[in-house]
């Protein structure tokens, strides 16, 4: 079994800039129906985040494609194996985060916001 998580973007190639240029997803196929495209990429071997752009147009579109979301509303957490590697990935593209921050519990949390404002976490540990 695999997990694969879509989400609908406004600005797709910044998104697709932040998942396969600063985090390092792979990216395994792409698609373009004209008035929609997307781009699935692989997160380690059983995860997947389909990034799509659904045009105005398209009989699959709704407006709230195009509204940011609440920091509240959804979080995705990814475990990374090196935190040091994220931080510094981050960093050379001057993407806002905060942490890392140790936990009690021996993992450490960095917290960002992809382009659609969509909350992640990273853990390590």
């Amino acid at each position: 079994m695999a997990v694969k998580t879509i989400i609908r973007v406004s600005d797709f190639n910044r998104s697709i800039h932040f998942y396969n240029n600063i985090l390092k997803f792979l990216i395994i196929e792409t698609w373009n129906e004209g008035d929609a495209k997307g781009c699935i990429l692989k997160i380690e071997n059983t995860s997947f985040i389909e990034i799509q752009k659904i045009d105005s147009t398209n009989k699959r579109y709704h407006p709230s494609y195009n509204e940011k979301i609440p920091a509240n509303k959804i979080e995705l957490q990814i475990r990374t194996q090196d935190m040091a590697i994220l931080t510094s990935s981050l960093n050379g593209a001057k993407w806002p985060f905060q942490g890392p921050e140790k936990k009690p519990r021996g993992t450490e949390y960095l917290y960002t916001k992809d382009p659609r404002w969509l909350f992640r976490y990273f853990l390590s540990g």
